[in-house]
């Protein structure tokens, strides 16, 4: 609740009698401000114990200066000033940081005024006021008590905002702290961990977001909840936009990734011990560039473990090539068509180990063909297809070429 500019000014003050002004009611105050103190002690379980520290102190203040500027008010009409308008702020402020609801807070407003309407009847009873000022009296005390109650509300809201903003900027940076590893003590990432309420988890699975997502900090963290749960991490930080969940990533996250809307590429990481995180980043983001280069299949989710030859064949490109050239040289001389028919027959003959008319079954071609094509590759590789190491580098070598060799040949 906001407190509105002119909700203090449309109080109407009434002229009380002098002798209710400078005697009667500040005659009251004392009295009337411990028993505020002790029956929002007795009514509402929470404050029992808080009003006997610090924060007890300034609520006991809270309510005499409240009595105090009331009493101000009906003596001589006027703003309340800034520092008024703060203490009472404060007070909310410090209910959201006790961590209380803000209904505690707006309980004991609604006994304050209750209690001092009370005290009012009974010095009306002892020189009684015209109705229409009794009428007008009861108007600005529960008007005035509403005016306080909202700016404290405004102050309750300020802080809540505030540590929300807070806690999120922790957990960003608790999650580059666990992507800096191993420079970082694990101490401070423990310590932190603790600061936001993230309990350590064994194992964690890092995921990239394509930055064509377009998700600001709230929506990576959204979204971030609603694919892998609450205990998730999520920040645009140095490496990107990055989510950072408990391990496993099961087949629950697996059909809400594929049920998201309006979300670009999405990599998972494989799971690593919590130490290793910046291991499952760095293969998260091999997985993205090689889904956008066409190499893994062009899905909104790629999980890193679906994919492991392909991954430690691109993980250092220079090797791969090195493999490329070493075992498939006979292969590259063909014309991109070629090519790609005979790496297939190839890599399709190495990993089945089938006879000559399983692959003319598999390959769904005729015997003869099959027959004369194995020939062709006997002729380009010789006695390299019968060799274990030579057998193992060309099936690895293929993996790694030919997700390219398909797309030259498109």
């Amino acid at each position: 609740m906001n407190t509105r500019p002119s909700q203090f000014a449309d109080i109407d003050w009434p002229q009380l009698p002098r002798r209710w002004r400078e005697t009667l009611v500040p005659a009251e105050l004392p009295g009337l401000a411990r028993e505020i103190v002790s029956v929002i002690r007795q009514q509402i379980p929470e404050y029992r114990r808080s009003l006997d520290g610090p924060y007890g102190k300034a609520t006991r203040r809270g309510v005499e200066e409240a009595l105090t500027t009331f009493v101000a008010q009906v003596t001589r009409a006027g703003e309340l000033s800034p520092a008024h308008l703060e203490l009472f702020r404060g007070l909310g402020r410090g209910e959201a940081m006790e961590g209380r609801s803000h209904d505690a807070l707006q309980a004991a407003y609604r006994i304050g005024s209750k209690l001092a309407w009370r005290r009012i009847i009974s010095i009306n009873e002892v020189e009684p006021l015209p109705p229409d000022t009794v009428a007008r009296l009861a108007a600005a005390v529960f008007g005035f008590v509403d005016f306080l109650a909202s700016v404290s509300a405004a102050g309750y809201s300020e802080a809540q905002l505030r540590g929300e903003e807070m806690q999120a900027r922790q957990r960003v940076r608790l999650l580059q702290l666990l992507l800096d590893q191993p420079a970082t003590v694990s101490g401070a990432i423990a310590e932190l961990a603790e600061q936001v309420g993230w309990p350590l988890p064994a194992e964690v699975v890092v995921i990239d977001v394509a930055e064509s997502a377009d998700l600001d900090d709230r929506g990576l963290a959204a979204f971030g909840r609603a694919m892998f749960g609450p205990d998730v991490l999520a920040g645009r930080v140095s490496a990107g936009s990055i989510l950072l969940a408990p391990a496993p990533a099961d087949t629950t996250h697996r059909s809400r990734l594929a049920a998201a809307e309006r979300v670009a590429q999405v990599c998972v990481g494989c799971p690593v011990p919590l130490a290793q995180a910046p291991q499952s980043l760095r293969w998260a983001q091999l997985a993205a560039r090689l889904g956008s280069a066409g190499v893994l299949p062009g899905n909104r989710s790629i999980f890193c473990q679906d994919h492991l030859p392909t991954l430690l064949l691109h993980s250092e490109r220079a090797l791969h090539e090195q493999l490329i050239r070493r075992r498939l040289g006979p292969l590259q001389e063909l014309s991109p068509a070629k090519r790609l028919k005979y790496a297939n027959l190839l890599s399709t003959w190495l990993e089945l180990g089938c006879t000559q008319g399983e692959l003319a079954s598999v390959l769904k071609v005729h015997r003869q063909t099959v027959h004369y094509q194995v020939g062709r590759l006997q002729a380009m590789f010789g006695d390299q297809l019968h060799d274990r190491t030579a057998r193992l580098e060309l099936t690895l070598a293929l993996r790694a070429a030919l997700p390219d060799w398909q797309a030259d040949s498109r």
